[in-house]
């Protein structure tokens, strides 16, 4: 039996946003990685690492290709080798106590033979000068709903160091910010992953809301203001590694993140540059009516990244299991994508609904390859 809803003709019953006007309004942005070259072939990259003052060898240095699994510690004289998978595209990170991050965006070009790591300064605390009224509960409530995901798998992810993160909402522009000079752990029960950190830029943007009265004070109505977030945007570098939970089997981990790869935005990128979305059972909807994908959807491939057009600058996104999201595009419609699913150009597409609502919950390395 065929069921239909609106305009859009499914195998299986579906039922579209009551309130898209509103749904489409809250739209999160993730820039989870800076991207370089494609890569063909696994190349070994070889290192020092020093103190820049001084030149001493550092130890202990966290070295690995953000967003993915694949990292190593600097030995006793400072040295390391790791390797560089042809299925990644990633910045290397070298991450060490009482240094500054230091983020290369193109290793393969890159001279790595000696790495100087800065000695973070001491500073002192930034003094803002608009009040901050909002409780550190409710900051750390948008916080993780925002970071971790709106869905019922963040719920089952855990960040140890939540108090390391600093929270500031400034109410003369309604945006939450967020920041920390220390690696965030968090980890996905649900994944396995244990997952590291560095956050580079976090911000929600809110709508203030002023309620019809609530009281009367001498005859005065007094609004009392609330708010409700519109889009959202975060950058940060991160490292996955094995969870250690006996109760968590291998073959769990692996049912599991089999389960989310298939609702992924990553696998939505690397079916779109294959071309694979109708036989993938994508299908596409503009302003609630379903759409031809090959006549709204242009691949074309640019050296060894793929640009990928739009006819138009918002799409409604059904996925497998009819999970539902949304999308919306910058001005000049288009995204640019390598082979391996990673958007090269995270600013210039915004997801709503399932998707948009992951986040780190539905987050996997970038050298994750279903078995």
């Amino acid at each position: 039996m065929v069921a239909r809803t609106g305009n859009l003709v499914f195998n299986k019953p579906f039922t579209f946003l009551k309130n898209y006007a509103f749904a489409k309004a809250v739209l999160t942005t993730a820039l989870f990685l800076l991207f370089s070259s494609i890569v063909y072939g696994q190349t070994t990259l070889t290192g020092k690492v020093v103190n820049a003052k001084d030149g001493v060898p550092i130890s202990g240095v966290a070295v690995y290709l953000s967003g993915t699994s694949v990292g190593v510690v600097t030995g006793f004289e400072g040295g390391f080798e790791i390797d560089y998978p042809e299925s990644v595209v990633a910045p290397i990170v070298f991450r060490m106590m009482g240094y500054e991050k230091l983020v290369i965006d193109s290793p393969l070009s890159a001279d790595l033979s000696l790495i100087q790591l800065v000695e973070k300064p001491d500073e002192l605390e930034t003094i803002f000068i608009a009040n901050d009224d909002w409780s550190r509960a409710k900051k750390e409530k948008y916080f993780k709903q925002f970071f971790l995901g709106r869905v019922p798998a963040a719920e089952e992810c855990v960040i140890h160091n939540l108090q390391d993160v600093k929270l500031r909402f400034n109410p003369e522009t309604n945006i939450l910010s967020a920041w920390s000079d220390q690696t965030i752990h968090v980890t996905n029960k649900i994944l396995g992953y244990d997952i590291a950190c560095d956050i580079g830029e976090f911000e929600i943007v809110f709508q203030a809301i002023p309620l019809k009265v609530i009281t009367q004070v001498d005859d005065q109505a007094i609004e009392i203001p609330t708010h409700r977030a519109i889009s959202s945007y975060m950058e940060f570098s991160s490292y996955f590694s094995e969870m250690d939970n006996e109760d968590l089997s291998e073959r769990k981990r692996k049912r599991n993140r089999k389960r989310l790869y298939k609702l992924s935005e990553m696998k939505f990128y690397r079916d779109l540059v294959n071309e694979r979305l109708e036989k993938e059972r994508y299908h596409l909807a503009f302003q609630h009516k379903a759409v031809e994908i090959s006549e709204h959807v242009r691949v074309r491939k640019v050296g060894d990244v793929y640009e990928v057009s739009f006819r138009e600058a918002e799409y409604i996104l059904i996925g497998r299991k009819n999970s539902q999201s949304f999308f919306q595009l910058s001005e000049s419609q288009k995204i640019i994508l390598d082979e391996y699913g990673n958007c090269l150009t995270p600013r210039g597409i915004r997801f709503g609904g399932f998707i948009g609502k992951l986040n780190l919950s539905g987050m996997l390395p970038l050298d994750y390859e279903p078995e």
